[in-house]
């Protein structure tokens, strides 16, 4: 009986930590809402979209009339054909984005902003790819995350100093968005597989290219 008793305990054990290394692969973390959010005009749409606008169908006509509607945090901006270049000054909300024209659609819009890498990641889903490796100064490492649809690819930049990924000590520095497609993940990447240090990404995106 005490055998059985200790069988299924070990079971149970087992089940339980199973379903707790696989939770960053199925579920989103929760997270509060951040003022920050709305202030960047990320609460606008929904991705692909963002301030009102989405890559490859927003006209590039419209980009001054939806970033002014869409994005609290704006200050001023500087219309200089493509790209539009857009500032935001205001204590702690500062950013800087450029909005680029593709044909006479919006074709690709870049911001440099901060925002921690977990929300970004609660609030739109879960990535399906991440770039991650070594930098040439050994004590920080390039990491990226990235979206994707049919046409479009969005791609969240992680703070170089951060030594762990995809966690609340993680900052996103610089977000974009481009008309292109990540499906599969190139090899020069690996598979989303949860929140995870920086290093096994890179191990991960090692054996993609082996």
């Amino acid at each position: 009986m005490f055998r059985f008793i200790l069988r299924l305990s070990l079971l149970t054990f087992a089940l339980f930590a199973a379903s707790t290394a696989l939770a960053p692969l199925t579920a989103q973390r929760r997270v509060e809402v951040s003022p920050a959010w709305a202030a960047y005009g990320f609460a606008a749409c929904a991705l692909p979209c963002w301030a009102g606008i989405t890559v490859g169908e927003t006209p590039f006509s419209d980009t001054v009339t939806r970033t002014a509607a869409s994005i609290p945090a704006l200050t001023s901006h500087t219309i200089a054909g493509s790209p539009v270049f857009l500032w935001g000054n205001a204590d702690p909300y500062f950013f800087s984005g450029r909005v680029y024209v593709g044909g006479e659609t919006v074709g690709r819009v870049e911001l440099n902003l901060n925002l921690p890498a977990d929300y970004l990641i609660a609030r739109f889903g879960l990535p399906v790819c991440v770039l991650s490796g070594p930098d040439l100064n050994t004590t920080t490492h390039l990491s990226a995350i990235y979206w994707t649809g049919g046409d479009w690819v969005a791609a969240a930049f992680v703070n170089g100093s951060a030594r762990t990924l995809f966690t609340p000590s993680a900052t996103i520095y610089s977000f974009t968005m481009f008309n292109g497609s990540m499906m599969p993940c190139p090899k020069t990447t690996a598979p989303w597989r949860g929140a995870a240090a920086w290093w096994r990404y890179s191990d991960w995106i090692n054996e993609q290219a082996d």
